[in-house]
């Protein structure tokens, strides 16, 4: 039996039942706004486009036809914060946007930017490699850019580590090599003119090695040409005259076979060259005959005129035909560019010191140097800060003030005139 003071009264029960349900609705309560805070979680992931809309887009706005760079950039910056809005900032995508971004940035010229955005999407691209989202090409794509950004920008260092990686990432997922191999031919120019011999002939093997075993497009020729033909002058600058020749007469019946007129010209002339080198004029006039018939045929001018004009002095010196000498430069200005002409203008002064005509000499030599820039000298160049455009015009500026310097000490022995020193 209960005493009376065991039940509990029906105040107390209404109070207990009361506090009860009160606790029981505010647990129903919060677990009802959790449910639909969750809901609506769900409702605004559903609301962000997949990957596959968001690549469409980034597509469509970079490719649009008539639209202005600015109005490009500024409907891929919006897509970007809508992607960020959804969390999408390590994927694909996003990287893929990011990179076109920092495209449209490069051609506002806008460099720093551009590698400031290529940077991202590279740390994005590695980053999906790991996780195995992301595939070597993405990287490969991302430091070409950077090899034109960094170029347009002038930071040398910065860009030949660019090329060094887009190479390295070419080679591990053996693919892009479309995108990395003009960047190495630029580095191997580069090396060749500031007479890095050695490490330009480490490039070229490399660059040979990849056109063998994994690039065959329609351009695989001409990039063998190229290769060939850097071999043979860094050979040939590097005093190794008979490994320069042997390596050329290796490649040159192959092309003599098929006919192959546009990659002939550019043999001969070395052959030429190099006949030149070891004294041998007879031989060198007859390559560069050749050389010029190639070019000819394949209406290659700039050859035309750079043959023409070395059989010009190739005559004066083998022969002393000057007047043939003359007319073969002369000739030559009818295929010839700006900088062709200074070649030219310069072969005619050094024809017209062979003839011991010295003052006709200088008046050619100043010719050649305002091809360039008019009133240009030795002088002017050593007084004043002169942009040279490319290393191609300084090595031909080099040769211009040399062979000008090499006038005035053989006018210097005509006459003993202490001034022409």
């Amino acid at each position: 039996m209960f005493d009376k003071t065991d039940k509990p009264d029906r105040c107390t029960t209404g109070r207990i039942w009361f506090i009860s349900f009160f606790f029981e609705g505010q647990q129903i309560r919060h677990l009802f706004i959790i449910a639909i805070l969750f809901g609506l979680s769900i409702c605004s992931r559903g609301q962000c486009p997949t990957n596959d809309f968001f690549k469409g887009k980034i597509t469509a706005v970079f490719n649009g036809h008539g639209q202005k760079n600015d109005d490009q950039l500024k409907e891929l910056l919006q897509l970007r914060k809508q992607m960020e809005e959804c969390h999408y900032e390590n994927d694909s995508s996003f990287m893929f946007l990011t990179q076109k971004i920092a495209v449209l940035y490069y051609r506002q010229l806008n460099y720093s930017a551009a590698i400031e955005f290529t940077n991202q999407s590279i740390r994005i691209a590695k980053e999906g490699i790991i996780r195995h989202t992301c595939s070597t090409l993405a990287l490969v794509r991302n430091y070409s850019n950077l090899f034109y950004f960094y170029s347009a920008s002038g930071q040398m260092k910065q860009k030949f580590d660019a090329i060094d990686s887009c190479i390295a990432y070419a080679l591990k997922g053996e693919s892009g090599f479309d995108l990395a191999i003009r960047p190495l031919n630029d580095k191997i120019e580069y090396l060749f003119n500031t007479g890095e011999y050695s490490q330009c002939t480490r490039d070229i093997k490399l660059g040979e090695d990849i056109i063998r075993k994994y690039y065959h497009e329609k351009d695989s020729i001409e990039f063998i040409v190229f290769y060939v033909s850097y071999y043979a002058n860094a050979l040939r600058f590097s005093k190794d005259i008979l490994s320069a020749e042997k390596l050329l007469d290796s490649k040159i019946e192959a092309f003599e076979q098929t006919g192959n007129g546009k990659q002939l010209g550019t043999f001969y002339a070395l052959l030429g060259l190099i006949n030149r080198e070891k004294g041998n004029y007879t031989k060198a006039i007859s390559y560069f005959q050749k050389a010029f018939q190639a070019d000819l045929g394949i209406k290659h001018w700039k050859g035309c005129a750079q043959d023409l004009a070395t059989l010009g002095i190739l005559y004066a010196k083998a022969s002393s035909k000057f007047d043939s000498g003359l007319k073969y430069c002369t000739r030559a200005f009818q295929y010839a560019d700006g900088t062709d002409s200074l070649f030219i203008l310069q072969q005619m002064g050094n024809i017209y010191v062979l003839m011991g005509m010295y003052e006709k000499a200088q008046y050619y030599f100043q010719q050649a140097f305002n091809t360039v820039q008019e009133g240009m000298n030795e002088t002017r160049m050593l007084r004043n800060s002169f942009q040279f455009p490319g290393f191609n015009l300084l090595q031909s500026l080099s040769d211009l003030t040399t062979d000008k310097g090499d006038a005035n000490v053989k006018q210097y022995v005509h006459t003993k005139n202490d001034s022409f020193l």
